[in-house]
């Protein structure tokens, strides 16, 4: 979470496969899916739904999930010093655990 209010789902896609690929250059990172949660009680200046600035991303690979939240999280040279990503995983199923 903590990703710019103004960020789009496919600035937030480019920023994870850029991250991967600047630690395995090798790599060829797939996202399943990006998904930024929106509130939609609080409207932007054109009307639309405002970010609550939280986000989900999936990889198709663990690996390449591990090399982005390495390379972004707590990191100030992605946003800003003040606005720093956290990223973490979530857990789909429980019962794999």
């Amino acid at each position: 979470h903590n990703i710019p209010l103004n960020m789009d789902e496919k600035a937030l896609k480019k920023l994870f496969l850029d991250a991967v690929k600047r630690k395995a250059t090798k790599e060829q990172p797939v996202i399943k899916q990006a998904k930024i949660l929106y509130d939609p009680q609080k409207k932007n200046s054109d009307g639309t739904p405002r970010s609550k600035g939280i986000a989900f991303v999936q990889f198709t690979e663990h690996q390449h999930a591990i090399v982005a939240l390495r390379e972004l999280n707590n990191n100030p040279s992605v946003f800003h010093s003040d606005r720093r990503p956290i990223v973490e995983f979530a857990i789909e199923d429980v019962k794999k655990l």
